[in-house]
């Protein structure tokens, strides 16, 4: 249990005064915008390619975070003092945000995101000798693990035999979105502690999100610039862009940033399980995609198993030694 904290310090506490929005509303806020965003990525993917997506958004949204950066000096200092922890945020930055694309290009958006959400543990439960040596996994995670591996198998079966709610899909397009859903998976749970090494290397917020996008963006114009996928930049196409650069990087960020601060680290947890429901929920809106009640079978099974670990890992860790 956490020691309270008066609301100064950015938690309330139960001497401080209560926040007039509880953190809550913003971390479910951010999982819904999270899941529109999935949805509606899968819909304009039919049209534009990933990397025309990709290199448009993410160039707009690293101009803006360095034109409002108060100390561009000094974070030119930090890049030259730390070049391989930037170099290290910006592959996990590139798999977490453009391989997603590629994989909403191919797959049905719940089963995109119940994969990457599937396999994190996975990941996590590999590299933890080198992400996080002095934390023991604990019986809960392997449990959870094993459940998520099992429900991403079943992801993974349903999209191969045409089940999912983009029906039966080439086998190309099928192990395309499957790959580039695991490397996703990779890249998020890989990325969390690559910002966790920059912020103890006395990198602030705005310092992260300056850098942050600088290789993608660089692949991204490598890929339009050699494979093709430019389109004409109608009033349409630039509408696409704003929205998803204002919704995805900004205001997405922006409402996780303050419901972490708002909520206990568990219920943040705990909230983000619902990320699938709602992205199935939302994807009903696609008419391009038809109700799969074999994806649906899979992630409530998979948020079942996601719940459990994160709520049985907290206790376990929270008992005293």
């Amino acid at each position: 249990m956490t020691s309270p904290r008066d609301s100064a310090s950015g938690v309330p506490g139960k001497a401080g005064r209560p926040w007039i929005v509880p953190g809550a509303v913003f971390v479910l806020g951010y999982t819904l915008m999270n899941a529109g965003k999935s949805v509606f990525e899968g819909h304009v993917l039919v049209s534009l390619t990933p990397a025309f997506i990709a290199f448009n958004c993410f160039v707009l949204a690293q101009v803006v975070y360095i034109g409002l950066h108060r100390d561009r000096k000094g974070l030119i200092n930090r890049v030259r003092a730390h070049p391989g922890k930037v170099l290290i945020i910006n592959l996990t930055t590139l798999l977490s945000w453009l391989a997603v694309l590629y994989a909403l290009a191919s797959l049905e958006p719940v089963v995109v995101n119940g994969i990457v959400v599937g396999a994190i543990p996975l990941v996590t439960l590999a590299l933890a000798p080198w992400l996080r040596p002095a934390m023991p996994i604990v019986t809960a995670e392997k449990i959870a693990a094993f459940g998520c591996s099992a429900s991403v198998i079943a992801l993974t079966i349903v999209s191969m035999r045409g089940l999912s709610g983009l029906g039966a899909l080439p086998p190309v397009v099928v192990v395309t979105g499957l790959i580039a859903a695991l490397l996703t998976a990779f890249g998020v749970a890989t990325n969390t502690y690559a910002t966790r090494a920059l912020t103890d290397a006395q990198f602030t917020s705005a310092d992260i999100m300056s850098l942050r996008f600088t290789l993608l963006n660089i692949a991204a114009a490598g890929i339009l610039f050699t494979q093709g996928g430019w389109t004409p930049y109608t009033g349409e196409v630039l509408a696409i862009i704003l929205v998803l650069t204002v919704v995805g990087v900004f205001l997405g960020i922006y409402w996780l940033q303050i419901g972490i601060a708002r909520t206990e680290p568990m219920t943040v947890s705990l909230l983000f399980a619902t990320n699938l429901i709602f992205t199935f929920i939302v994807q009903l809106l696609d008419p391009r995609i038809a109700v799969s009640w074999s994806s649906f079978s899979a992630i409530l099974v998979l948020t079942a198993f996601t719940i459990y670990g994160t709520r049985a890992a907290f206790v376990d860790r929270a008992r005293p030694a």
